[in-house]
């Protein structure tokens, strides 16, 4: 077995993992919504703006765009942990990280070029739908696809290079 199948299974079993607790948190959310809530179509006084099936199919759409920008933080992540040693330093490493980009990213001006931007810009749409307001993809969600995309790869390739050219014995 080559070291190249070890990271590319390192990183399937990450987004399988990222897959997996995102249905998870879909049922149970839906679940507690269930409870609390009827799903039904989204009206107002001058009535249905979005019908039941609509809101439900625009409810996927974004539950799987979701995915996207998760993918290229599942990749930063295995690339943190190619880096740093240890598992509790790799997690701070990976989060402090994720923290200091966020509260600075708007002073830096780098705002546009990172993929955090767009974790939570599908269900920004879907929160549009739900009051009954206009909403539009596009072109934003080409940006998300692009930007997630090259972030995924880029992440995805040097933590394979690291990992290759790593002594595994230290």
């Amino acid at each position: 077995m080559h070291r190249w199948e070890l990271y590319l299974a390192k990183a399937v079993i990450g987004l399988f993992y990222m897959i997996v607790l995102s249905a998870a948190a879909l049922v149970f959310s839906a679940t507690l919504a269930r409870i609390h809530y009827h799903f039904g179509a989204v009206a107002d006084s001058a009535g249905v703006v979005y019908s039941r099936n609509q809101a439900m199919h625009e409810f996927l759409v974004s539950y799987a765009l979701s995915w996207i920008p998760l993918s290229a933080l599942v990749m930063y992540g295995i690339l943190i942990s190619t880096i740093v040693r240890t598992s509790g330093a790799a997690v701070t490493v990976g989060i402090s990280t994720l923290f200091i980009v966020e509260f600075t990213k708007h002073l830096a001006g780098l705002d546009p070029y990172l993929f955090t931007r767009y974790i939570t810009y599908s269900w920004l749409n879907f929160l549009q739908i739900a009051q009954g307001m206009d909403y539009q993809w596009r072109p934003e969600v080409w940006k998300m696809i692009e930007l997630s995309g090259i972030s995924t790869v880029v992440t995805f390739v040097a933590g394979l290079i690291i990992f290759v050219r790593q002594d595994l014995n230290h």
